[in-house]
């Protein structure tokens, strides 16, 4: 057992590593390379790279499903096209502001919600986040 307790202590233990922004290894629980700002080469992405990303996810069998729900429950077909395009304007508001801090200042959703809410108030935006992924 002792050999076992050995091997988990060395070989499968999760260390933070030492970065040269925390000499003294205190906040590292804090600090990742995946909250690291994306430096300008590492860039790859480019406006139509986005647009047609968004594209892709309005004709998505989920989009499309969403107004015919609208049509099944009596709406007209275009007042439900109607209802449909304010709903994601309404949204894409949001999201793109979003998608502009990010790509303004290299930093991605967990950085801005610590700045918005703190270290442990983070959390609560990340977990809703995280519940609606699997979803979208």
């Amino acid at each position: 057992m002792e050999g076992f307790r050995r091997f988990c202590h060395t070989r499968l233990s999760l260390e933070p590593k030492r970065h040269a922004a925390d000499p003294d290894h205190l906040a590292s629980r804090w600090r990742s390379d995946d909250l690291d700002p994306v430096p300008p080469p590492q860039k790859k992405w480019e406006w139509y790279h986005i647009g047609g990303f968004w594209i892709a996810e309005g004709f998505s069998a989920a989009q499309l499903q969403t107004s015919s729900a609208a049509v099944a429950v009596g709406l007209n077909p275009g007042l439900a096209l109607v209802a449909y395009s304010i709903g994601n304007l309404i949204i894409a508001i949001p999201c793109c502001a979003s998608g502009y801090l990010g790509s303004k200042f290299s930093i991605n959703f967990p950085v801005m919600a610590r700045a918005s809410f703190g270290f442990w108030g983070s959390f609560l935006p990340i977990v809703v986040r995280m519940a609606n992924a699997p979803m979208w």
